[in-house]
């Protein structure tokens, strides 16, 4: 009788809507957190910064809908009925991990049912909350090995030009300047999200996305790491290095190169072999 009442009460179209306000309103529930800290210690100013919300989570949010809107068969309100509720009582619940976990379970769920456009869309924001479970919850765990890895290679390339390089841990020493890494620094931190707004982009833009564009995918990875491996060794070249590779500017050209090397590699085609 429930599902009867829904269906009579949805058509397709408006199950549509209602998905896309679930799952949006679960990402702004797990966003929560990061906005309010942001407007407690910038105020107004915090909009230049999104909210410490990424650039690529609103990239691939906007993907999703994109997709979940563009498809040739909406989700059906009778089977969706009793899923969205469970998970509109997660999201409604004060708690960005709640929403997160609820997001990848939705969205895998829908992934399950459905096909096409909608499993890709469904599969996207499944993504973006497992890349906020990452980076809060399964990194710190495994940051003892991860952040050694990074200090090592910004030694390593230290190494090369200078022969005063100590590294213990996470910490690379030079001539009495040291840097350590911290989750936030790591190359690991951001590439499960860099690499997800890849794929929402050669979504969105028709490119091709199977087993041979994966070396697409591998190359940038590549280059995210060695980019931030570059980063930290010039962090640790000279506190004056430190200053201009750690500051405002060093950030700005950081994330403007990282946004390059994502649009780059999400236009690029795939090869062909005749």
């Amino acid at each position: 009788m429930f599902g009867s009442l829904a269906a009579s009460a949805f058509t397709p179209r408006t199950a549509t809507a209602a998905t896309s306000l679930l799952l949006t309103g679960g990402c702004i529930n797990g966003w929560m957190f990061r906005i309010i800290e942001a407007w407690k210690a910038d105020g107004v100013a915090a909009t230049a910064g999104l909210f410490a919300i990424s650039p690529f989570e609103l990239i691939v949010m906007a993907v999703a809908l994109r997709l979940l809107w563009n498809a040739q068969s909406n989700p059906d309100a009778t089977s969706l009925t009793m899923p969205a509720l469970a998970f509109a009582g997660l999201v409604l619940w004060p708690s960005s991990l709640a929403a997160w976990v609820a997001i990848v379970l939705f969205g895998f769920w829908l992934a399950l049912k459905y096909k096409g456009s909608v499993r890709a869309a469904a599969l996207l924001f499944a993504g973006l909350g497992a890349c906020a479970l990452w980076s809060t919850m399964v990194e710190p765990l495994v940051s003892n090995v991860l952040l050694p890895l990074d200090a090592s290679a910004a030694a390593s390339l230290l190494g090369w030009v200078r022969a005063d390089v100590i590294r213990t841990g996470n910490i690379v020493s030079v001539d009495g300047h040291s840097i350590v890494v911290l989750a936030g620094c790591s190359s690991f931190h951001a590439l499960p999200l860099a690499l997800l707004s890849w794929l929402a982009l050669r979504l969105a833009w028709d490119r091709p996305v199977d087993a041979r564009s994966g070396w697409i995918a591998v190359s940038l990875a590549l280059a995210l790491v060695a980019g931030n491996v570059v980063r930290l060794a010039v962090m640790g070249w000279s506190p004056s290095a430190y200053a201009a590779a750690h500051g405002a500017m060093g950030g700005m050209l950081f994330d403007g190169l990282t946004t390059v090397a994502v649009l780059a590699a999400a236009i690029l085609p795939v090869p062909r072999h005749d």
